[in-house]
């Protein structure tokens, strides 16, 4: 077969290279690209492109997915020859190459292969697609061999505390193994660590009075504000974020993904799952990457130790905060969940109306009763609320919940109950193998049992609400916040308000059809309120 420049002149030849990892002092894309540049030149060739991919493995990446031979194979017209080392270069897995000759046929691309023996291969002719096929055979098996011997030694680095390989998680690098036999442990990133425990402490602390400073959004817009590089943001700056281009910002799900990452407490996981040791005293016990988590605390023995009790109350104190009635409405109005329908006793939502803004009952529309609805015109209501409400504790001071946190068991205990089942799932399945397989299996199970055994014994301590007057006044508070703020306070104080429909069309005395109640007031009373109507309705 006779090959000609598609569009007339001297034959186009792209010349690939990649390389699966790029270490210092590497110079395989440049042996790769010098060696193919030299063969095209010496056919007299124009090269066109020299597409390099690096960090790329061809085991997990097809030709085609690459950032830079991906281009030049969807534009086929721009050349005519594509030139590479050696076809491990090329592919890997069981069908790329072949998929490769067959677009190289319809397009009409000679693939020319410089190592074989010392020899070049054109892929275009009979022959050379018979050691095509060949090649691409044994490049498979040399993959699914490494594959085999990476995932091997990766298994066992996890068992005995190794880092293997991957990228570490926050906010921990990798360090020298403690043992001194060679391998990686993980230890705390001193740039990191302190944005860290920055947001652990903000989290356990929760908001302060009347401020929304410490929420996982707030925290996520002061970092922002502070510039403050994310997890994300700081590995691509090791991995030519420039040539990626991903830029990143904090949000609240970034900090929810720090803090619910078991690697705080130094604990390993794989696929989702804690990492456990499989034999001797600590079989079943989580295998531990790091001599000192970000959550550590004093080991009796010396050394250090996961503070498991912090681990549980941070889970706890995300689970409280990310509740769905905790997010905030942006339109919500002031007396959302505080006024009622005196007739349905659904509540009154805001809306549009003829006469100005109106709290109405829709409960009738959405189906929820047969009431024929009723409204008020939120002007009123609003202020008379805003004076009833200030009139009776005005004077006193706002008062927070502090929890001291108990000891509670059930947690653990359920992640343990999870464990024992996924390990009963496992033998059943079959994968506890042989003797040794029995062995491991009987082990971890022992360990998890005894372990189940101690935390069923312990001590159960219930959290204690400690309420703290902040020396603010209730009067200070409604004038220095928001609505939302606002709105908080009438709900905290447990401030209902039912409104009765018109006796008559007509009516204009309104107040009359209202009724304040409030049941928190027993709060009030531990602070000395003396008026024995602080429990009863205020009409």
């Amino acid at each position: 077969m006779t090959w000609e420049n598609k569009s007339g002149g001297a034959l186009r030849a792209v010349v690939a290279a990649r390389l699966s990892k790029t270490r210092d002092g590497t110079t395989g894309d440049v042996t790769q690209g010098s060696d193919g540049y030299d063969y095209a030149v010496s056919r007299g060739w124009n090269v066109v492109g020299e597409p390099a991919d690096m960090d790329v493995s061809a085991i997990q990446t097809s030709p085609w997915a690459r950032p830079e031979l991906g281009y030049w194979l969807r534009h086929p017209e721009q050349y005519e020859v594509l030139v590479f080392r050696d076809i491990q270069r090329m592919a890997r897995r069981k069908f790329d190459f072949p998929n490769l000759m067959q677009w190289a046929d319809l397009n009409g691309v000679r693939l020319i292969c410089l190592s074989l023996g010392g020899d070049t291969v054109d892929f275009s002719t009979s022959a050379g697609r018979m050691i095509g096929m060949a090649m691409a055979e044994q490049a498979v098996i040399e993959g699914e061999t490494i594959t085999r011997n990476i995932l091997r030694a990766r298994k066992f680095m996890r068992t005995v505390g190794r880092w293997g390989a991957g990228r570490t998680p926050y906010p921990y690098t990798t360090c020298p193994h403690p043992s001194g036999d060679g391998g990686f442990a993980l230890e705390l990133d001193p740039e990191v660590q302190p944005i860290a425990w920055e947001v652990v402490q903000r989290v356990l602390a929760g908001n302060s009075d009347g401020q929304d400073d410490n929420s996982r959004m707030a925290i996520a817009r002061d970092f922002i504000k502070r510039d403050i590089p994310t997890p994300m943001a700081r590995r691509l700056s090791k991995a030519k974020a420039a040539k990626r281009g991903r830029p990143t910002r904090w949000t609240s799900a970034t900090i929810t993904w720090i803090l619910s990452n078991p690697a705080l407490i130094g604990w390993g996981t794989h696929y989702g799952k804690i990492i456990r040791h499989t034999e001797g005293d600590l079989a079943g016990e989580p295998v531990v990457f790091c001599e000192r988590p970000l959550l550590s605390r004093p080991a009796e023995g010396g050394g250090w130790e996961p503070d498991l009790d912090t681990w549980y109350a941070l889970q706890e104190r995300l689970a409280e905060t990310s509740a769905p009635d905790r997010r905030r409405q942006k339109n919500v109005s002031l007396l959302l969940g505080v006024v009622h329908c005196g007739r349905c006793g659904y509540r009154l939502y805001k809306s549009k109306a003829a006469q100005g803004p109106s709290y109405r009952c829709v409960s009738g529309q959405r189906g929820l009763s047969t009431c024929t609805g009723l409204g008020i015109l939120a002007e009123y209501v609003e202020d008379w609320v805003e004076e009833k409400f200030l009139s009776k504790v005005g004077h006193l001071s706002t008062v927070v919940v502090e929890r001291t946190p108990g000891r509670d068991n059930r947690v653990a205990l359920a992640e343990v109950d999870e464990v024992l089942a996924d390990l009963r799932a496992d033998r059943a399945a079959g994968l506890f193998k042989g003797e040794r397989g029995t062995q491991e299996y009987r082990a971890m199970y022992a360990g998890l049992e005894a372990k189940r055994e101690a935390l069923s014994a312990g001590a159960y301590e219930a959290p204690v609400d400690i309420t703290r007057e902040t020396g603010i006044s209730y009067r200070h508070e409604w004038e220095v916040s928001d609505m939302h703020a606002r709105r908080e306070l009438l709900l905290s104080a447990g401030v209902r308000v039912d409104v009765a429909p018109a006796p008559h069309r007509g009516h204009r005395d309104w107040e009359s059809r209202l009724t304040f109640s409030m049941t928190g007031a027993e709060a009030l009373h531990e602070q000395g309120h003396d008026d024995p109507g602080a429990e009863e309705n205020w009409s």
